[in-house]
């Protein structure tokens, strides 16, 4: 593998001002590094190590990263050896958000099923959580349209496994609400169990099935009481 290819945001050091800690003492001002990393692909993970691009000279620290997949045919797996943080990023989607790295963390760990080239961005301060559709293609796979039909239903828990959804393709939205005073564990697409769930709600706590949608059958175990479920499509 070739090394990483390192490039400075023109005026990182023209723009901002040095930060300053709790005794006034100055210290490494805002700063980014855009880095192109070579991929092997074919499902290799490759250790990369940036050396000392993230030494005093350029970066002593690292708290959030953007890594830009929009060209990649795969999703990519960006990990830190050391701290063990890891975001997986979909084909044609830019990330940004925590990363955080050891003071003596300086490799990133790098899978794609595609080799080719990835642009990362290692930022020495924090940047809000987000993950965008950075191609057409990407963006056309993002329709969440109205919903026009809600289906109701009560569930009584029985203290063994029961199903809350069964597989529906045109799933939109689903809710559950733990309608009683015993846990409720929920589990998708398997039997549910107090070590086998996704999510365990406590009595009287509601769940909503996060985007993209899952479209399988959703399962449910709780010693008593009722789920009250909503499914919209």
């Amino acid at each position: 593998m070739a090394r990483p290819r390192l490039s400075f945001f023109p005026s990182d050091y023209a723009k901002f001002p040095p930060q300053v800690d709790a005794d006034g003492n100055e210290g490494e001002s805002s700063r980014g590094i855009k880095i192109v990393l070579d991929v092997t692909g074919g499902g290799a993970t490759d250790e990369i190590d940036l050396g000392d691009l993230l030494g005093v000279q350029v970066l002593t620290n690292v708290q959030s990263i953007k890594i830009d997949n929009s060209g990649g045919a795969n999703p990519v797996t960006v990990a830190s050896v050391v701290v063990g943080d890891s975001i997986g990023v979909p084909s044609g989607y830019q990330y940004q958000g925590p990363f955080e790295f050891t003071i003596n963390d300086n490799k990133l760990r790098v899978t794609r099923s595609d080799a080719g080239t990835l642009t990362v961005f290692l930022f020495n301060t924090p940047r809000p959580l987000a993950c965008w559709p950075a191609t057409a293609a990407a963006a056309a796979q993002v329709v969440i349209a109205p919903s026009s039909t809600a289906t109701p239903a009560n569930v009584a828990m029985t203290g063994a496994s029961v199903q809350m959804f069964a597989a529906n393709a045109n799933r939109k939205v689903a809710t559950i609400y733990n309608d009683g005073a015993a846990t409720m564990y929920v589990q998708f697409g398997a039997a549910a169990s107090s070590t086998s769930f996704i999510v365990a709600l406590q009595p009287q706590s509601y769940y909503e099935m996060p985007q993209p949608i899952y479209i399988g059958a959703v399962n449910a175990l709780a010693a008593s009481g009722t789920a009250r479920v909503m499914e919209q499509s």
